[in-house]
């Protein structure tokens, strides 16, 4: 049975058969067998056995919660999280917020944990990064009995965070008002402003049920002056535009001005027509609101109205003596506001009343512009269409009402709408080849399918600062195959080419190089042979992408040449597979004979040694190592002024090198000759400790130049500033192993990189060129080439070694055979061995596991079947 299938039935009988839980390796789903448990809310009994059968009770996850924060916060009772106390989990522990398991559980509000926690020493006004204690916490979540409990146990009222945030702010913003009166009782101050000016009652405000604490607030005298946001709105604004008509008639009872204006002159008026309370409406009327009032542009209640469309609003409004022809500064009219909305009821009430469909802006912008611009309601769109709307119309910068459509949010279904309603074959060119261009921008096979049924032409060039043919703008744009072949079968032209003499195909290789694609290019004739001004293949262009290989195959089948080079940089494939930083494209073309000798005449550069080495190397170098003896002697590395290094150390630092830093010091330092100090900074790369002290003592003793000495001062900086990154650190190594298909849990030992420290620490430091040996459990010994290489094809998770992790846990893998092991490791590399003996072995030592790695002889065969 699956250990996890077990915990979720609480399967406690087979948990009982399993030796020790330290011995397992989880999948990536489970990194804590415990805290799989305390999340399927299993029984005391299960936790207990899982603590005896030696589970990792110091498991911490990526934001350094420990088991007893996990267990609080996901509700596990009182009797859990006290056996997790008594086997010293601890109760100080905090995470990355510094948040504690006080914290958690105020927010849980759970007060019989708190009670225990106290009991047992829980820091009660500990603080997080933002300042926040537990009593926050409570007034956040909404627990009184917490928050007189925890004033009993001398948690200090008075706390503020770093922004200055009162418990009464916390109070305010969760909603209580049981809490906020609590408090206010207490003598918090009302009035109390945050960093950003904020008082109790903004944050009252910010909560969708708001009315009865804001009522408490102001009536315990809290200032009504306070402005809610940057435009100066104030509580009537807000009161209206939340359509509370409660809070309202609160609000003018306490004497606030009802014709108070925003910066933009807005009045409250203004803000409950806009949201069509009918009912605020008239009580602002019967309490004598100017209702005339204009905003800074001019616009009257009327229009705003016409922007949330309520017909029984604007109806009421004009029996109240508004004038339907009223416009605003720009000019515009009340069917301009209602038709960007989407309420057909109002466009056709206005149709009606003669408002004139066509009338225009100060920037000739009619209602049709406007609603094709942010309506969703093609209804809308048709019915002013259908009454008369000139779509061939422009405004004052010659933008049609396609280009007003360009720009709505849902805009493909009203562009495909205005070209079913226009004569496609009448429109001028400039506008044709913008609405082509939408089309691919937006790979709507449907809607080119519309152009073309309507009698649009297939344009065989748009214009943009310059010409591009329509086949190079598809495969920028990344188009569907659908579609590129549509294009094509209406008479676009393939060979097509550009002011540099690229054609589609190397558009193709560059944006979209599917094998799909890239072969029906060629059987329409596209000529995989042409080449650009500068001498570039098609196969150069597929190496500036992330191409599939099977593309790289095809074009390399058909007799591109790997070595091609560009005129004036003179540029292979290789070259700019390696700028492009794609290593499955360098192993390609390497695989396939690239010539290498081009790069070994430059000076070693940051993406050389990167790229070319990570690939290179370990695909032809240790190609020869696997073949060889285990004497083997390391493969040096000859930088332009002579200095030597060896492959060992440089495949290893630049998989630590995250912004080109590390590697451009190390050469620095290569230049000035200081070979001691290389060997020091390339142990720091591994152990991430060094000291600063002796590292600035060597390179002063190295007797470098000024110039040169500040370059190799570089390093010490260079390594303050990765000490300072440490926490980052771990996460980009994660990325890196998973980007080069590594195996995560090695990272994962020994806090990412202390189990082999001691060893290669040691090799830097050899003369000798001879493999360096790294002694495992019971003697067993694995050689440093093949331990690197092993990471990147370990099947069983780390089963070769004895195995520390982060928390100190030691996996011991002791038990299992040397000679199963030595199988497996020669087969990593040489791919020779005794399949049905290897099968049996593994098998048979791995029984405790084999269902949850589904281990069986079919499967293994399978995976000794894989191409690493």
């Amino acid at each position: 049975m699956d250990i996890r299938k077990a915990i979720e039935e609480n399967n406690i009988e087979f948990l009982k058969q399993i030796q020790m839980f330290s011995k397992m390796i989880y999948s990536k789903e489970i990194k804590s067998i415990l805290y799989f448990a305390i999340q399927k809310k299993v029984s005391l009994q299960m936790i207990e056995i899982l603590i005896e059968k030696k589970a990792n009770l110091n498991f911490v996850d990526e934001t350094q919660k420990n088991l007893l924060h996990l267990a609080i916060i996901n509700k596990t009772s009182l009797e859990i999280i006290s056996i997790l106390f008594e086997n010293q989990i601890s109760i100080h522990g905090k995470t990355d917020q510094n948040e504690t398991v006080l914290h958690f559980a105020c927010q849980n509000n759970s007060i019989e944990v708190i009670n225990f926690l106290i009991e047992k020493g829980a820091e009660i006004n500990a603080k997080t990064r933002l300042g926040e204690t537990a009593l926050h916490f409570a007034c956040k979540f909404g627990s009184l009995e917490i928050i007189k409990l925890l004033i009993q146990k001398k948690a200090y009222f008075e706390a503020k965070t770093y922004g200055k945030k009162t418990l009464l702010h916390f109070a305010c913003e969760n909603n209580s008002y049981e809490i906020v009166k609590f408090l206010i009782d207490q003598g918090m101050d009302i009035n109390a402003k945050t960093n950003q000016n904020e008082t109790p009652l903004y944050f009252a405000c910010q909560n969708p049920h708001y009315v009865e604490v804001m009522k408490l607030l102001i009536r315990k005298k809290a200032d009504l002056n306070i402005k809610i946001n940057k435009k100066e709105q104030n509580l009537l604004h807000f009161a209206c535009k939340k359509k509370s008509l409660d809070l309202v008639q609160f609000l003018v009872s306490e004497k606030m001005d009802i014709n108070s204006r925003t910066n933009l002159n807005k009045t409250i008026f203004h803000f409950a027509c806009k949201n069509s309370s009918l009912e605020i409406i008239k009580f602002l009327i019967e309490k004598g609101v100017n209702i005339k009032a204009k905003n800074n542009k001019k616009q009257n209640a009327l229009h705003f109205a016409c922007q949330k469309n309520s017909l029984e609003v604007i109806k009421f409004l004009m029996e109240k003596g508004f004038s339907i022809d009223s416009r605003t500064h720009h000019y515009e009219t009340a069917l301009h506001n209602a038709a960007q909305n989407p309420s057909l009821e109002v466009v056709k009430f206005f149709i009606e009343k003669k408002l004139y469909v066509n009338e225009k802006t100060y920037g000739a912008i009619s209602p049709l512009h406007l609603a094709c611009q942010k309506n969703s309601s093609l209804e809308v769109i048709e019915y002013l269409i259908e009454n008369g709307a000139d779509l061939d119309s422009t405004a004052i910068l010659g933008e049609s009402v396609f280009d007003f459509a360009f720009k709505n949010k849902s805009p493909v279904e009203i562009v495909k709408k205005l070209i079913q309603k226009v004569e496609v074959s009448k429109m001028n060119k400039n506008r044709a080849e913008s609405i082509l261009n939408f089309i691919l921008k937006h790979n709507s096979f449907d809607l080119l399918k519309t152009w073309v049924e309507k009698g649009g032409e297939i344009i065989s060039s748009l214009s943009k600062k310059k010409k591009i043919p329509i086949l190079h703008y598809s495969m920028k744009k990344r188009n569907s195959f659908q579609l590129v072949q549509y294009l094509i079968e209406k008479g676009a032209d393939i060979n097509a080419k550009n002011d540099k003499n690229q054609t589609t195909l190397h558009f193709a290789c560059e944006y979209n190089p599917s094998l799909e694609i890239i072969q029906y290019l060629f059987e329409k004739g596209a000529d995989i042979n042409a080449k650009t001004a500068t001498n570039e293949t098609a196969l150069h262009f597929a190496c500036k992408s992330q191409s599939p290989v099977e593309t790289l195959e095809f074009l390399f089948e058909k007799g591109l040449d790997v070595d091609a080079k560009a005129y004036y940089s003179k540029e292979t494939p290789l070259h700019i597979s390696i700028k492009s930083k794609n290593p499955q494209t360098i192993q390609f073309l390497l695989t396939n004979n690239a010539n290498i000798s081009i790069l070994k005449k430059t000076d070693i550069t940051y993406q050389f040694v990167t790229l070319f080495l990570q690939t290179y190397s370990f695909i032809v170098d240790l190609d020869n190592f696997l073949n060889s003896e285990d004497n083997f002697s390391d493969c040096q590395i000859e930088s332009s002024d002579g200095f030597k290094f060896h492959v060992h150390n440089l495949i290893l630092l630049t998989r630590f090198d995250h912004d080109n830093s590390i590697l451009q010091n190390f050469l620095n330092l290569c230049q000035s000759k200081s070979k001691e100090v290389v060997q020091y900074i390339l142990g720091f790369v591994y152990t991430g400790f060094p000291d600063f002290k002796l590292l600035k003592s060597k390179i002063t003793q190295s007797g470098i130049k000024n110039s040169d000495s500040e370059k190799s001062y570089l390093s010490f900086e260079l390594a303050k500033k990765e000490r300072e990154r440490e926490k980052n650190q771990k996460q980009l190594i994660h990325e890196f192993f998973e980007e080069m298909e590594l195996d995560s849990k090695w990272i994962e030992a020994k806090k990412g990189r202390k189990g082999i420290i001691q060893d290669f620490h040691q090799l830097f430091q050899k003369e000798s060129t001879k493999d360096f040996t790294i002694i495992c459990s019971e003697e067993k010994e694995i050689k440093v080439h093949k331990l690197i290489l092993i990471l990147r094809s370990d099947l069983f998770k780390g089963m070769f070694l004895n195995v520390q992790d982060s928390s100190n846990q030691v996996h011991d893998y002791s038990g299992k055979s040397f000679e199963t092991i030595q199988q497996l490791v020669y087969f990593f590399y040489h791919d020779k061995f005794d399949k049905t003996k290897i099968t049996q072995q593994i098998i048979e030592e791995f029984e405790d596991v084999k269902d949850y790695y589904q281990l069986n002889e079919n499967s293994i065969i399978d995976l000794f079947s894989k191409e690493f």
